[in-house]
């Protein structure tokens, strides 16, 4: 009876370990803006283990120095503006997972007003980028994605629709 438990809980200790390892690797690979959002369907970046592979991709991107944080462009471009940014990135979509879509979502509060931009790169997958496109040159696409989508949300901010 004892050689069973022995021999139960040495298998369950694997797996445990495994899990505080793929844990550990996990809380040091996370060192992407909180809002910032890396969505695909590439299968080795999905899932529980492979989560530390994902964020690497993603602190990749960022750390090429090409992709920028939306909120200083804002900030710059609104200097009297409270800028909030609340998502921004990229995501496949469910549809096509071939596809993506580039997003910002912001709060910018001008005076007593504040005006919710949420932007997309594009609403459906015809025509939208791939994830290697948007990757390529470092994520040069991305940003140029991204600085459309921050000209919009400053042309919503300073011309507002009655």
């Amino acid at each position: 009876m004892l050689l069973n438990w022995i021999f139960m809980a040495s298998r369950l200790i694997k797996p445990l370990a495994f899990w505080i390892a793929a844990s550990a690797l996990i809380a040091c690979a996370s060192s992407l803006p909180p809002e910032f959002q890396y969505e695909t369907s590439v299968r080795s970046e999905q899932g529980f283990v492979n989560r530390a592979e994902r964020l690497k991709a993603g602190n990749a991107l960022l750390s090429a120095g090409v992709v920028k944080h939306p909120e200083q462009a804002l900030r710059t471009a609104l200097p009297d503006s409270d800028v909030k940014v609340r998502k921004w990135g990229l995501r496949y979509f469910g549809s096509n997972w071939v596809r993506y879509q580039v997003v910002l979502e912001a709060d910018i509060k001008r005076g007593d007003k504040t005006t919710k931009c949420r932007e997309v790169s594009t609403k459906t997958p015809v025509g939208a980028p791939t994830l290697g496109e948007l990757r390529d040159n470092d994520g040069a696409e991305l940003q140029a994605q991204l600085n459309k989508l921050i000209s919009a949300c400053i042309s919503e901010v300073t011309n507002p629709t009655p």
